[in-house]
Parts: structure tokens; C-alpha cells; sequence
């Protein structure tokens, strides 16, 4: 019984730490992408994605 115990709470510890990442790499997201970015550009490529205004999406339906 101790033993199924202790593999319960290892269990729910990986789960929270897991859950914990996830949470930290939703919530600091845009910094990290613009640290890719500037890795990127310091190795010369060029960054796979523009950040595009969402006006562009819309500009040729005033012609």
C-alpha cells in the first residue's frame, strides 16, 4: 500500500510540474518567440514569419 502511495504523489508531482511548464511557457510566449527571432537574426536567416498588421489583411478591399 505505501508503495502505490508514493507512486500516487510522484505521479501528481510530475503532473504539476509538467502543468507548470505549460503554464509558463503560455504565459511568456511572445518573449519567447522574439528571442528566437533575434537568434535568428544573428545567425543572417531570415525570420520564417512576418508579423503581419491585421489593416494588411483587409488593404485591397478599398480598390
Amino acid at each position: 500500500m505505501k508503495k502505490f502511495f508514493a507512486g500516487v504523489v510522484k505521479f501528481l508531482v510530475v503532473l504539476g510540474v509538467v502543468a507548470g511548464l505549460a503554464c509558463a511557457v503560455i504565459r511568456y510566449w511572445d518573449c519567447i518567440m522574439d528571442f528566437v527571432e533575434r537568434v535568428k537574426s544573428l545567425r543572417g536567416e531570415k525570420p520564417c514569419c512576418r508579423r503581419a498588421r491585421e489593416e494588411d489583411d483587409y488593404a485591397d478591399w478599398d480598390e
